[in-house]
């Protein structure tokens, strides 16, 4: 990838929330990915558009933090996390896994059972009313979600209610 500057339509006044500055990137085998790119976003969302194979994943990944440049740097104010395009999770991940409830509800199972395992209501805290939140939450984002769908492999969904289950989480 040759000298890049990015910047986005709508730049502000505001500081960026992220400056990528002359940043290049190499593969272990010395390969490069990225080349003296420079870019600054502002806080909020942001769509990063291209051909495939141009290190858009790989700036995404930089500027996360998964990834350190072979040189130039990266400042990110605030907190700054990648969503990978493929969501669906290991195998036997289950919808309320990906959300990160499964605890929770299982200790709730526990409580409606008759334990009174001080653990289980420390695990439930103040989210007596998880799977309706969790599934509200998902129905805000357009998926016909009820109960019983947190329990669904994530395997089983498809690339775009697997999306939507990652953007809940």
């Amino acid at each position: 990838m040759s000298h890049t500057s990015v910047s986005p339509s709508s730049v502000t006044r505001a500081a960026p929330a992220v400056v990528v500055d002359r940043v290049s990137f190499e593969l272990p085998d010395g390969q490069p990915v990225l080349s003296d790119v420079s870019a600054a976003f502002p806080a909020g969302r942001t769509g990063l558009i291209g051909d495939n194979g141009t290190g858009k994943t790989t700036l995404l990944r930089l500027i996360a933090g998964e990834l350190t440049p072979t040189e130039g740097s990266v400042h990110v104010a605030g907190s700054c996390s990648y969503l990978p395009q493929d969501v669906t999770g290991a195998a036997g991940t289950s919808v309320a896994d990906q959300l990160g409830i499964t605890a929770i509800r299982q200790a709730l199972v526990r409580i409606e059972a008759g334990s009174v395992d001080v653990h289980d209501y420390d695990l439930v805290g103040d989210d007596w009313d998880v799977d309706a939140r969790a599934v509200a939450e998902l129905a805000g984002l357009g998926l016909r979600a009820d109960v019983g769908w947190l329990d669904r492999p994530m395997s089983e969904l498809s690339g775009g209610e697997a999306m939507g289950v990652a953007l809940a989480a």
